[in-house]
């Protein structure tokens, strides 16, 4: 297999998630072309990918002296600086990879993610639909465009590419809780627990969703749906806030046995209580009446 043929299929499995595989496949480039550009920018990526940014700016920075105006590698570069937060530094070399090749997609998402970190608001909105304008399929950059219009609080449009940034990734878990954050906030309780159970149907395993769920239907005011929501949490994991939400509900639905037991069995977890006692006025902060009764029924327990 030729040096090409390696780094075709390293590319290919860069974009399946096979990162491992891709490595190997960069490395025997190396091999045989010590001097490739292309790999180096490969593993560079790879770095970043794993965080291990020293490495990575090693070998872009090595791409970049072999080829100073390489689009790709500055681009990676000016990533490395988004990821220690230096959104001025990156938006300088993702400048510099838009002036060396004005088609690489990834600059123009990486490029409005760090205006809009910087407040430059339309600078971000411009070079995300550059973006979209190259590539329409990518949910990123629908999402980006998303906060983008949330920020400039334009909220129907904010909305709108934020669901077709899930029509494209239905797995895109983090689109679903923005979005249903948005509907929640304009009291659309209904749009916003439709969204949640979608998000469950494709991530079973979320268990924040079923936290957001049970949240929204407290907002709704409907500790039956609620209570069954704690009840989840309660069989998927062994966290005393879950059976703090299954006691309060429990007392919401006139059921103080049940609240009672809940409530041990959070005390049993050996949590501290003041971080109990936050949690709770998180999740019933709508209510001051259930609040206090359940308040007054952890310290009781406590006190045992």
């Amino acid at each position: 297999m030729s040096s090409a043929e390696y780094l075709q299929q390293a590319n290919q499995l860069m974009s399946v998630l096979q990162f491992q595989n891709a490595e190997k496949l960069y490395q025997k480039v190396l091999e045989t072309e010590p001097k490739s550009i292309d790999a180096r920018v490969g593993l560079g990526r790879l770095a970043l990918i794993r965080h291990q940014t020293d490495q990575g700016v090693q070998l872009l920075e090595e791409a970049l002296r072999l080829q100073p105006n390489h689009a790709e590698a500055l681009a990676l570069k000016g990533v490395s600086r988004m990821q220690a937060e230096d959104w001025k530094s990156a938006v300088e070399l993702l400048n510099q990879a838009r002036n060396a090749d004005p088609n690489l997609q990834m600059t123009y998402y990486n490029l409005a993610h760090s205006y809009r970190k910087l407040g430059n608001l339309q600078e971000a909105e411009t070079a995300v639909k550059k973006a979209i304008a190259l590539n329409d399929k990518d949910f990123q950059s629908h999402a980006e465009l998303s906060y983008i219009y949330g920020q400039s609080k334009k909220v129907k449009e904010g909305i709108e590419e934020m669901l077709k940034a899930i029509e494209i990734n239905p797995y895109f878990l983090k689109g679903y809780l923005v979005l249903a954050a948005l509907y929640r906030t304009a009291a659309k309780h209904d749009l916003a627990i439709e969204l949640y159970r979608q998000a469950l149907g494709k991530v079973p395993a979320a268990l924040m969703v079923y936290e957001e769920l049970s949240d929204t239907h407290v907002a709704k005011g409907d500790y039956k749906a609620a209570y069954m929501d704690a009840v989840t949490l309660v069989t998927k994991r062994n966290d005393f806030r879950d059976y703090l939400r299954l006691g309060s509900y429990a007392l919401a639905l006139k059921d103080p046995s049940r609240a009672e037991k809940a409530f041990q069995n959070a005390q049993a977890l050996k949590y501290d209580p003041v971080a109990g006692g936050e949690f709770l006025k998180k999740i019933l902060a709508s209510d001051n009446n259930l609040l206090n009764e359940a308040d007054t029924l952890r310290k009781a327990v406590e006190a045992r």
